[in-house]
């Protein structure tokens, strides 16, 4: 349109290591214009365009076969140290940033990428720790050698221990060609998905010397890996009664394999009259929070009770009419009078 711009984006693609030139030849129509012949003179009311364009394709020393979070800087939290150990913003522009989701403690991790060198030379490369190292961070192979046209393995191990957010800088270096690259590490815990099926079970009323009452819930794990639990022995004392256990648990320990569940079984057997209340802690290995179950029931008993009642008045009357003493009847009904209890 008149007295305006229009932008044209061109992109450079080498495919090999040169020095290239390119000329970039056009033409401007005016309204109603044609072009000339092959388009090589200015056509009629136009203006021929013509631009050099040049580029060089540099092959990289190495290349990083990495998958990298983009995100993580935006939301890094605010108390982590840079590179150098300080509570400060990261000094070093050029960082490649990898993150890692930890299902459970104590759970190891494996980062793995591979670098190329791509150039015709063999060279020496190193990984160096930056700043303050983190004991949940591990490059497994420190240092090696990368042949011409080669590419190598690299493998990086996450070991959590607590539930905070662990950061490593690591610095690769290839010393024969002075150049580094920095490498933010960083690792986070997932709660894994382990769970009772249900955290509450009532068993309600039981008679006492009877059979007792059983239940059945499951341990459900929905993650990839298995899973040890154990019923908390301090737990376990509190179901203890004057003959033997209230409340038995079985299994009390075992693995739960991936993506599956096991069967607990809960037998309740009252031996007083009482209400309990059970409150049952499991630890889940490798799982930074524990699981909890109530458990509530009540204790009854049949009492037999048989009592005998003094005749009434009009019967002691008739009683009397017939020359009988009542006062001697009264006192006889009247001992016969009790209660029986277990």
């Amino acid at each position: 349109a008149p007295n305006s711009t229009k932008q044209f984006a061109m992109k450079f693609f080498p495919l090999e290591v040169d020095d290239f030139m390119y000329l970039l030849r056009g033409v401007t129509l005016a309204t109603g214009a044609t072009e000339g012949e092959n388009g090589e003179n200015a056509p009629i009311g136009g203006t021929a365009i013509k631009m050099i364009i040049r580029g060089t394709a540099r092959r990289p020393i190495c290349h990083f076969d990495i998958e990298e979070t983009e995100d993580y800087m935006s939301r890094r939290p605010l108390n982590m140290k840079n590179e150098i150990g300080l509570n400060s913003p990261i000094e070093v522009t050029d960082i490649k940033v990898v993150e890692l989701e930890s299902v459970g403690l104590r759970t190891r991790n494996t980062f793995r990428f591979y670098v190329t060198n791509p150039t015709n030379d063999n060279y020496e490369f190193l990984w160096e720790t930056m700043g303050e190292a983190s004991p949940a961070w591990r490059c497994v192979q420190g240092a090696g050698m990368l042949f011409a046209g080669k590419r190598v393995e690299v493998v990086f191990e996450y070991l959590p221990e607590e539930t905070s957010v662990a950061e490593a800088f690591f610095k690769f270096r290839i010393p024969s060609m002075g150049l580094d690259q920095v490498f933010l590490f960083t690792g986070k815990v997932a709660e894994p998905k382990v769970a009772f099926s249900t955290s509450k079970i009532d068993f309600h009323s039981v008679m006492l010397g009877g059979e007792g009452s059983s239940e059945t819930i499951y341990l459900e794990n929905k993650e990839h890996l298995p899973f040890q639990f154990a019923i908390d022995k301090y737990s376990l004392l509190q179901l203890d009664g004057p003959n033997g256990p209230v409340l038995d648990i079985v299994p009390k320990q075992g693995t739960v394999a991936p993506h599956g569940r096991m069967a607990i079984k809960l037998h309740f057997h009252p031996q007083e009259e009482v209400v309990y209340n059970f409150n049952i802690i499991c630890t889940v290995k490798r799982k930074p929070n524990k699981l909890s179950l109530n458990i509530k029931g009540e204790g009854y008993a049949v009492h037999p009770f048989i009592q005998l009642e003094q005749a009434e008045e009009s019967a002691m009357m008739a009683m009397a009419a017939k020359g009988g003493d009542p006062a001697s009847s009264t006192s006889s009904v009247s001992s016969r009078y009790m209660t029986l209890r277990p």
